[in-house]
C-alpha cells in the first residue's frame, strides 16, 4: 500500500503536469479533476484488493499515506520536471514533424495543383483560339440559314 501511495504521487503528478503544459482552461478543470480522483479510486482499490482481499483496515490508510509523503517529499520535484520536460519535447517533436509534412508534402502539392490550373487554363486558351474560325464560319452559317 506505501507503493499505491506513491504511484497516487506519480498519478498526481502527471495531471499536473498536463494541466500546466497544456493550458487547460479553467473550466474543463473540475471535471479533469473528478477524473482523476476516479482514476485514483480504482487504482487503490484495485492494489488494495490484490494486496489483502480488498480488506480496509486503519493500516492501509497509514501506509497510502507513507507513500504519499515519501512521494512527494523526495521524489516529486524530480518527476514532474521530468514530466514537464517530456511533455515539451513532446510538443516540439509534434511541431517539427507538422512543419517538415508542411514543407514535404502540401507545398510541393499547392505548386503541383497551381501549375495543373495554370497548364489547363493555357490549353483551354489556345483549344478557343484553334476552334475561333470553325465558330465564325457556324456562326455565319446559321445567320444564312436563319434567312432562309
Amino acid at each position: 500500500m506505501v507503493c499505491s501511495g506513491v504511484s497516487l504521487g506519480v498519478l498526481f503528478d502527471t495531471y499536473r503536469a498536463f494541466i500546466i503544459e497544456l493550458r487547460v482552461p479553467r473550466g474543463l478543470l473540475p471535471p479533469m479533476d473528478l477524473l482523476y480522483w476516479i482514476l485514483a479510486a480504482f487504482l487503490t482499490f484495485g492494489i488494495l484488493f490484490l494486496s489483502n482481499g480488498g480488506e480496509i483496515r486503519f493500516y492501509v490508510f497509514v501506509a497510502i499515506g507513507m507513500g504519499m509523503v515519501f512521494y512527494f517529499t523526495l521524489l516529486s520535484r524530480v518527476i514532474l520536471r521530468v514530466f514537464r520536460a517530456g511533455i515539451r519535447l513532446f510538443n516540439q517533436m509534434l511541431l517539427f514533424f507538422m512543419r517538415l509534412a508542411q514543407i514535404l508534402l502540401v507545398r510541393p502539392l499547392a505548386a503541383l495543383v497551381h501549375f495543373f490550373v495554370k497548364f489547363s487554363i493555357f490549353i483551354y486558351k489556345i483549344v478557343l483560339q484553334c476552334l475561333y474560325p470553325f465558330w465564325r464560319f457556324m456562326v455565319w452559317l446559321l445567320r444564312r440559314m436563319s434567312r432562309r
